[in-house]
């Protein structure tokens, strides 16, 4: 299943967005699209109730793309208390270091050692880029064992606005590994 997170509206107050205080999760079979009109979408509870248990306890965690987005947003799950993985291709800035991130030299360690991996990149290819390059995420999965059931059991995040279709299918192939991926765009910046 994919998920599909949609934030509110945003508007702008002083220099940041912020978002109304509603989300919209859609699950949505990575090959069948949106669904159809009248279908329910459950509400956010659904979608916390998959993972706030797992955030409620320290976690490795991965994060790719530590630009003006990124790096605000890898500084708030170091403060929660978890060990964070970091990878940027213009290098990790020192300040998410001093907060005790550990720097990865690719997005592939990043994906063998983190649970859980977000990706906040600028656009369609550098996602692409990321997941399925040579040194990308898909080559970290896939140095992994299955468990029993076949699955990894990892979960990819992506956070940046990029195009559906091209979502769809990084997530057929992240599936494909055992793993599952959450399509969760945002917007705003500076």
């Amino acid at each position: 299943t994919l998920f599909a997170a949609r934030t509110g509206r945003a508007r702008r107050r002083h220099r940041h967005a912020v978002f109304d205080s509603w989300l919209e999760v859609q699950p949505q079979n990575a090959g069948a699209g949106a669904l159809s009109p009248g279908q329910h979408r459950p509400p956010l509870a659904e979608l916390h109730s998959l993972t706030h248990s797992n955030l409620e306890k320290h976690m490795n965690l991965g994060f790719i793309g530590l630009g003006i987005m990124g790096k605000p947003m890898a500084g708030h799950l170091m403060a929660a208390g978890h060990t964070l993985f970091v990878h940027s291709r213009s290098g990790v800035p020192a300040e998410v270091l001093a907060q005790g991130a550990q720097a990865c030299a690719s997005p592939a360690e990043v994906a063998q050692k983190a649970d859980i991996i977000f990706t906040m990149v600028p656009d369609t290819p550098h996602v692409e880029d990321v997941l399925f390059g040579e040194q990308g995420v898909a080559k970290g999965l896939k140095s992994l064992s299955a468990g029993p059931d076949g699955r990894v059991g990892k979960t990819v995040v992506d956070m940046s606005s990029i195009s559906p279709i091209a979502t769809k299918q990084f997530a057929q192939r992240i599936q494909a590994l055992g793993c599952d991926y959450v399509d969760a765009p945002v917007s705003g910046g500076e």
